[in-house]
């Protein structure tokens, strides 16, 4: 594919054509970092989304505006000529600096407190320019030091841009504005859009929009939202888990779940025991003279962990289990069998159901 022209749209196809800086040369590579930074429902400072479906494409191709790209990648695209700066707009009206203090003023101390720590980054930027690092590396090399996103810091250093450094405070305070009312969608399109969404196929979510905009907003002349506000929606109406369960499947769900945590704080030495065989890995010759793998029977306190009794022989039957309690009576009110029809057979603690049954003497053998 070879592209050509000024242009401020791109594919990640011919983004990948172009084996731009910053940037993979596969197109799959170019798609995987656009779902990871959520390029699809990224805003310009307008609110007008930065990427859109292709005009008479078909497939569902969708083009990214180039205010998306790496700077190293943008810085290449002018090298080319394949970029314009937008010259002709009109300027941006001065900011009244007495009117953004006095905003500043009335601010919370951890809105304060945020834009002093903002302040401090951007001058570490401008620190790192001055040592002689380009502004691209010195935005890299801040942002790894102070856990700062680059996309992030780039966007500070944009507000500030042509601005009184006296003025930075106000400028890099941040503004958010909540409370708004609901953005209303059509209860057919939004019930189209989930189960696009909710289904094994995990088809992405600005994927799903753009076919419900495309198969059922435009054809019925409606009006929805962006795809961040219904994303948004989605996240709140929607528990979390039913996402999981509807896109990844039972499994994914059940992985969601804490690990199993057991006590035994409550048991006290002796209350209960785990009776369990283990076969050992190696053969030996038995008073018989035949060779087999000796089976060892142990019962271990469940509370303090302690091997309170154990006997070895050929198999793990009721006699095997009930001769290491022989020798030491009684041990415990309950057991935890690792193999119960073998440790609680009639011979072994009265019954195949433990002791529900009454024990007989004539059914175990020694009486």
């Amino acid at each position: 594919m070879i592209v050509t022209g000024v242009k401020t749209w791109f594919t990640a196809a011919e983004l990948a054509a172009l084996a731009l800086p910053g940037l993979s040369k596969a197109k799959r590579k170019v798609n995987e970092r656009a779902a990871a930074e959520r390029w699809a429902l990224r805003l310009d400072d307008k609110g007008a989304p930065l990427a859109r479906p292709r005009a008479g494409a078909r497939g569902g191709a969708v083009e990214y505006h180039l205010s998306l790209l790496p700077p190293a990648a943008r810085v290449e695209l002018a090298k080319r000529g394949m970029t314009i700066e937008a010259a002709d707009h009109e300027p941006a009206p001065a900011i009244e600096a007495q009117s953004i203090w006095t905003w500043f003023e009335a601010q919370s101390d951890k809105t304060k407190d945020e834009a002093r720590r903002r302040v401090d980054i951007v001058a570490a930027v401008e620190s790192h320019e001055r040592l002689g690092l380009t502004r691209s590396a010195a935005v890299a090399t801040v942002a790894a030091t102070k856990g700062v996103g680059s996309s992030t810091l780039w966007s500070w250093l944009a507000l500030i841009e042509g601005s009184d450094p006296n003025d930075r405070l106000p400028l890099l305070a941040p503004r958010r504005a909540g409370g708004g009312a609901e953005a209303d969608i059509d209860a057919s399109a939004w019930e189209l859009l989930k189960s696009d969404y909710l289904r094994p196929e995990k088809p992405t979510w600005a994927s799903c929009y753009w076919r419900m905009v495309k198969d059922y907003a435009e054809p019925n002349g409606l009006t929805v939202p962006h795809a961040r506000t219904l994303f948004r929606k989605l996240e709140r109406e929607v528990d979390h888990r039913l996402i999981v369960a509807r896109r990844e499947g039972a499994e994914a769900l059940r992985r969601t779940l804490p690990a199993q945590q057991r006590t035994v704080a409550h048991l006290h030495a002796l209350e209960l025991v785990n009776i369990d065989g283990h076969k050992f890995d190696v053969f030996a010759r038995f008073p018989d003279g035949r060779i087999g793998r000796p089976l060892m029977v142990a019962i271990q306190d469940i509370h303090s962990r302690k091997i309170l009794a154990w006997r070895i022989g050929e198999t793990e039957s009721a006699v095997q289990t009930r001769l290491p309690v022989l020798r030491r009576g009684r041990l415990a009110r309950g057991d935890r069998a690792g193999r119960p029809r073998a440790a609680r057979a009639g011979g072994g603690i009265g019954g195949p159901h433990g002791d529900r049954d009454a024990q007989r003497h004539h059914q175990i053998s020694g009486w």
